[in-house]
């Protein structure tokens, strides 16, 4: 096995991408491990989201989300569900548009207190919101200010990382939209 994108929920359990296995672990406070999805049985075969997850994240309601080559939800009764993306992969991104007919390359994925998902798509930050997709922060030319890793806190607060080679900072993004630098200036 080997692990990869993580979350923690709210009650302290750590879920993470078992790639070798094709399976969602979690792992419980007290350390005990078990399976939480299968993804070879519940993502359709063929799609380019098998094979590996570049970002998990839980939303207000307890729902799994995976970044894949689309944005996946997973219930906590196991039902998946494609939130964003059309099963084809990584021309671009796409401004806007219903979310499940629009092309993505997630590398990341959070969720607000609201119900919005964000996701990281070739250095964009996008939001899906009500089954629509809209680009909240588009990369500059060379991905020069290219969205990268997502967080939210339990306020709902969105963090993202604002890269501009060499340099880098975490910004963050309130209900309100307004988007102010929170830490960093420079990468290590």
């Amino acid at each position: 096995s080997s692990p990869s994108a993580m979350a923690v929920d709210g009650q302290g359990n750590l879920y993470f991408y078992d790639v070798g296995n094709a399976r969602i672990r979690k792992i419980s406070p007290n350390q005990i491990i078990t399976t939480y999805a299968d993804l070879s049985a519940k993502i359709p075969p063929g799609t380019p989201s098998q094979g590996y997850i570049n970002g998990l994240a839980f939303d207000r309601n307890g729902n799994l989300l995976l970044a894949t080559g689309d944005v996946w939800s997973i219930s906590a009764a196991g039902s998946v569900t494609r939130i964003a993306g059309t099963g084809s992969c990584c021309s671009g991104y796409q401004t806007a548009g219903v979310a499940t007919s629009v092309v993505l390359n997630p590398s990341s994925v959070a969720a607000d207190g609201l119900g919005s998902v964000y996701i990281s798509d070739n250095g964009a930050l996008q939001r899906v919101q009500n089954g629509t997709l809209t680009t909240i922060m588009s990369p500059g030319s060379g991905n020069s200010n290219a969205v990268g890793g997502l967080a939210s806190d339990h306020n709902g607060t969105i963090y993202f990382v604002r890269e501009n080679y060499p340099s880098a900072t975490i910004q963050k993004m309130a209900f309100s939209g307004v988007v102010t630098v929170f830490a960093g200036s420079s990468l290590p």
